[in-house]
């Protein structure tokens, strides 16, 4: 399944109601939920059960880290059928663990997604650019992940754009997510300012 268009409509569907809905995105998981609800509502991604293929908190990858294991979780997932249902998971326990399972899974899409509501473009917030990057690109110590097909970084930025400095924050978040697009051209990112000049389309938005 190409899930690619699927995804991509969504999300110019989820740009479309972030900039024309300004301010009623109180927090990044109303995004989750938006972009949810439009994946399922295109009926393009079919699945048995509401969340058979489209899953959010789904386990990356472990890694080691001061001498001990820790995993992260993507915002949400587009899974291939043909992984899930074959023999080595659809009969698994979920609480088994999952380097038991996870190898056998591909996922064909999986998703980051920021919402930017302050200032200025900390150190903080570099460093959580560089942890949600880590999650979706290879990186050194990843053990036992599932087979990731494409990866997408999704950011938006809900601020008052008449303030000169909202202006300035774009333009920082743009150029360094413009920077981290260089180091991972395999990644897709977009940032998307949610005031004028609307651009309800995501084309217009990605790096």
């Amino acid at each position: 399944m190409d899930t690619q268009p699927a995804l991509l409509k969504a999300i110019d569907q989820v740009v479309a109601d972030f900039q024309v809905g300004l301010k009623k995105s109180w927090n990044e998981r109303d995004l989750h939920w938006c972009l949810f609800y439009h994946l399922k509502d295109n009926g393009d991604i079919r699945e048995e059960y509401p969340t058979q293929l489209i899953r959010a908190e789904f386990p990356t990858w472990e890694y080691r880290e001061k001498a001990r294991r820790t995993r992260g979780h993507y915002d949400l997932v587009v899974l291939d059928r043909e992984s899930v249902v074959g023999d080595k998971v659809k009969e698994l326990d979920f609480d088994a663990e999952w380097d038991e399972w996870l190898p056998s899974v591909t996922i064909l899409a999986a998703v980051e997604m920021k919402l930017w509501l302050s200032d200025p473009l900390s150190e903080r917030s570099r460093e959580a650019i560089k942890w949600d990057i880590d999650k979706l690109t290879p990186s050194e110590g990843r053990e036992s992940g599932a087979k990731v097909v494409s990866v997408y970084y999704l950011n938006f930025v809900q601020m008052d754009f008449n303030r000169s400095h909202a202006q300035r924050y774009l333009q920082d978040l743009e150029r360094h997510l413009t920077e981290q697009k260089a180091e991972h051209p395999s990644l897709n990112i977009l940032c998307v300012a949610g005031g004028p000049p609307i651009q309800r389309i995501s084309t217009a938005h990605w790096l």
